[in-house]
């Protein structure tokens, strides 16, 4: 029997074969190791309960599908799955889409930089919604959430903890702040804001509720983007270098319970050009107004006792200084060594600042009411100790008759049809 054929057909197959490059057979093995490699997630996935966890990591390919990314608009596209977990002994967490939900009652964690649950998902977390039943936010909890912009306090938290929004870490080429955080108003039943609450955030607007008594160290240091603050009536203390290198506020207004301003508290506002301090404010701290330097106008009560060193250090466009009280009760000041900027300004005294309104909000920002209900509306001018707090309504709409004490809304419209006015408080009936 001849075989040469079938011999000659196995050695063109062997030739054909030494010809084919190497990495076909290297993409094949690459491919197999990657099948078995998902097989043995699914069959770990499978074999772990629910309540395991995994740390995150930027190399985790199933985290990277979890986290937002931007869509074709660069808007944020919120998360392809539910997450959630717990906080504190009665307080639960959900991330859905978007939005971070905490839901319960009591307390929250401390965490330390990074170690809060929903850090994973720092960027897809746009909006933050907080129960009514939690009473703090606890050290950490926010820090690094850069894409944070709404934020909705439940009505029962009385603290904010330390770096609970951002830190700006002065040690890092990267800092976690909460850039897209522009405006936050502290409700009124919060009272103390911590350690570097805000620091270094993206915060314009800053409304302190009447109920926050002591604002910590650094805790809104280095908003650059700062242009209004209102500092709630309440308020008795203001830390070291609360507001410093806030370079985009030019003025400020110290409501009249502030006792003590602290060292370096406002150093560094660069374009801030004018300073009313509240009638109960004894001490200016050491620096606490360094290197304002465009600050022109500064009024004092009559009771300040102590102006410590360099708190007006080189402040040279200082002009006007209005006290309160007379030049004799200016003799007893005890104004310390670096602040020859203010004492050689143009005092003028027994002068009363009139301190103007900057705002006036509603405690509700809609209102429907059906036939035959009610419902109070209350205004808040700001800042707290302004001159004059009194509101005067008036309206777009035509067909609303507004004078100083009522609205009324002709009869052939079934909607809003009086508002009475009483003091800052307001009554709507239909």
């Amino acid at each position: 029997m001849k075989r040469w054929p079938l011999i000659s057909a196995l050695l063109a197959f062997s030739m054909m074969l030494t010809m084919l490059p190497a990495d076909v057979f290297a993409a094949e093995e690459d491919a197999g190791e990657l099948v078995n490699a998902q097989k043995e997630q699914i069959e770990l996935r499978n074999s772990t309960s629910e309540s395991d966890t995994f740390p995150l990591s930027e190399d985790d390919p199933e985290i990277l599908m979890e986290q937002d990314e931007p869509d074709e608009t660069g808007e944020i596209v919120g998360l392809a799955e539910d997450a959630g977990g717990t906080c504190g002994t009665d307080l639960t967490w959900t991330v859905s889409g978007t939005t971070l939900t905490i839901s319960g009652d009591g307390v929250m964690s401390n965490y330390s930089s990074g170690s809060a649950p929903w850090y994973g998902y720092r960027d897809a977390i746009a909006r933050l919604v907080i129960g009514d039943g939690m009473t703090n936010i606890g050290s950490y909890a926010f820090y690094g959430l850069a894409s944070l912009g709404r934020v909705t306090f439940g009505s029962g938290i009385t603290s904010i903890g330390d770096y609970a929004f951002c830190y700006y870490n002065y040690n890092s080429a990267v800092s976690q702040q909460c850039r897209s955080l522009t405006s936050i108003t502290i409700p009124d039943s919060v009272t103390s804001i911590g350690t570097y609450a805000f620091a270094g955030s993206g915060l314009v607007t800053v409304n302190i509720g009447d109920g926050v008594t002591s604002i910590g160290t650094s805790a809104f240091q280095s908003c650059a983007g700062l242009m209004e603050l209102n500092l709630g009536s309440g308020l008795t203390n203001i830390g070291n270098y609360a507001f410093r290198y806030c370079t985009s506020l030019s003025t400020v207004v110290i409501p009249d319970n502030v006792t003590s301003i602290g060292d370096y508290a406002f150093s560094g506002c660069s374009i801030l050009a004018e300073v009313t301090l509240g009638e109960n404010a004894t001490r200016i701290g050491s620096y606490a107004f360094q290197n304002c330097s465009i600050l022109k106008t500064v009024y004092l009560n009559e009771y300040l006792s102590t102006v410590e060193s360099y708190a007006f250090q080189n402040c040279p466009q200082i002009a006007d200084v209005y006290y309160a009280g007379t030049e004799d009760d200016w003799s007893y000041v005890t104004v310390k060594t670096g602040n020859a900027d203010l004492t050689n300004a143009t005092f003028h005294y027994d002068v009363v600042q009139e301190i103007s309104v900057t705002g006036v909000t509603l405690n509700k920002s809609a209102l429907s009411l059906t036939e035959g209900g009610s419902e109070t509306l209350t205004a808040t001018v700001a800042p707290s100790n302004a001159t004059d707090k009194g509101v005067m309504w008036s309206s777009s709409n035509n067909d609303v008759q507004c004078d100083r004490h009522a609205f009324r809304r002709r009869i052939d419209h079934p909607a809003l049809r009086h508002l009475s006015y009483g003091s800052d408080r307001y009554h709507g009936r239909r």
